[in-house]
């Protein structure tokens, strides 16, 4: 399950692979950090950012964007991969300018996180933006 969420809200569906951008595109700078977490400070930033999750322990994994100054209607949509392989893609809608925006991971009901090595690829209004790496064990 995937829960997608800026500060202030946000819709969710799902979005056909976005394209890359050069390094020189606005978007490159769009995303100015991407951090993992498995809860969120007051202010909606990620509360004590970490690489490694436990797949027995851990129901929430979350990525966490700090966006620069971006205007509400600006598409963010990411890629997923475990151990090379594609798992999925979503894109969300910034419904008002936000300093972080985050997609939020739970296991299915009575299901634990599968173990691997995972990346997460970010674009937004569909130009690459960033990237981060994370593991379950």
């Amino acid at each position: 399950m995937v829960a997608l969420v800026a500060c202030g809200g946000s819709a969710g569906t799902p979005s056909s692979s976005p394209s890359s951008a050069s390094a020189n595109s606005p978007s490159a700078h769009a995303i100015t950090k991407i951090e993992m977490a498995r809860s969120l400070a007051k202010d909606g930033s990620a509360a004590s950012p970490v690489v490694t999750f436990d797949a027995a322990s851990d129901q929430k994994l979350i990525a966490v964007l700090t966006l620069a100054n971006l205007d509400a209607g600006t598409k963010i949509s990411y890629t997923r991969y475990i151990d090379n392989k594609y798992v999925n893609s979503k894109t969300a809608v910034l419904k008002k300018r936000s300093k972080y925006m985050h997609f939020t991971f739970k296991p299915k009901a009575g299901a634990t996180f599968t173990p691997g090595s995972y990346r997460m690829k970010f674009y937004v209004n569909e130009k690459a933006a960033g990237e981060i790496s994370y593991s379950v064990k």
